[in-house]
């Protein structure tokens, strides 16, 4: 059963509503707590409220050789354990906050990845914060990992945090653009997105080598992008004959001082178009030093 605290945290001013309440896994590792404090300064920033989330995993035992007592107490040493840490991230949290709000605490046991998307969905969080470690940890990059499958599954966009990622204020989103008509849903939270944040849009196609310009501006989603074009707001820029998606991405992110990459990782009906947009998805993930922020297409929020 579920356990549900909470916890003073600050009072956000600023007035955006577009994501009002995010859930953020944790598993107290040095990884998930540098993400929490990147999600934190987010949080400041769009007037936003947290849910911090463990899930743990119940201990293996044989009931037939077990005493029910010895698990029980098992279980409560885990909770235990697990509580001590949500104090420890909580006085942290509270150190840097000078006006009293609220923070909520979840404690649940079962498979990680299943209580995120559950817990997502019950509570009808805006967003979903998780820290990753990268292509250099071999169990991301062999095994997979539990952002990757959240990523797929989850209801609501799901932000992946680098380790090592410093928190700077959001003034310029990167969206790599397929030129999808259900894209332009995904273009049009993610401009609200940046309002709040009075950051810039930048919405880029790679142009692949053998391409024409004609035919991307062709797209449905460019043709609609172009006609609400706003110098201060969204900005369509088209990068040309580049060999892979993803060396294109990588190199405007680091000319142009990106700040957070969104992507659109599903597409309804369309199997092998979902399958390159996850692939690459990951592969960013994976291998790139800023947040990404994975939507899925056509928004039903």
């Amino acid at each position: 059963m579920a356990r549900i605290e909470s916890y003073p945290s600050p009072v956000f001013s600023n007035t955006s509503r577009q994501i009002k309440s995010i859930l953020f896994p944790t598993d107290f590792s040095e990884t998930a707590r540098q993400a929490f404090t990147y999600t934190l300064r987010l949080a400041e920033d769009l007037g936003a409220s947290i849910v911090l989330l463990h899930v743990y995993q119940e201990t293996p035992v044989d009931i037939a050789y077990m005493p029910m007592e010895f698990m029980d107490a098992l279980k409560a040493e885990k909770m235990e354990k697990a509580h001590e840490a949500f104090q420890a991230y909580l006085k942290d949290f509270r150190s840097r906050t000078v006006e009293e709000g609220r923070i909520n605490t979840l404690l649940q046991s079962g498979r990680p990845a299943n209580e995120i998307l559950r817990y997502s969905e019950e509570l009808q969080v805006d967003l979903i914060a998780m820290g990753t470690q990268g292509a250099a940890s071999p169990s991301e990059k062999i095994l997979g990992s539990v952002t990757a499958e959240v990523i797929e599954r989850a209801h609501c966009p799901v932000l992946a945090i680098p380790r090592e990622t410093n928190y700077q204020p959001v003034k310029q989103i990167l969206y790599g653009l397929g030129g999808e008509e259900a894209e332009i849903a995904v273009v049009d939270k993610l401009m609200a997105l940046a309002e709040g944040f009075q950051a810039k849009l930048i919405c880029t196609h790679i142009q692949a080598q053998d391409e024409e310009v004609d035919q991307v501006q062709q797209h449905p989603a460019w043709e609609a992008l172009k006609s609400i074009e706003e110098g201060g707001n969204l900005e369509l820029v088209m990068m040309e004959n580049e060999d892979e998606i993803f060396r294109g991405l990588q190199k405007f992110i680091t000319r142009h001082r990106v700040d957070l990459l969104a992507m659109m990782t599903h597409q309804p009906g369309k199997t092998e178009s979902y399958k390159k947009r996850q692939s690459l998805t990951r592969k960013m993930m994976l291998y790139t030093d800023i947040p990404l922020l994975a939507f899925h297409a056509p928004s039903t929020r």
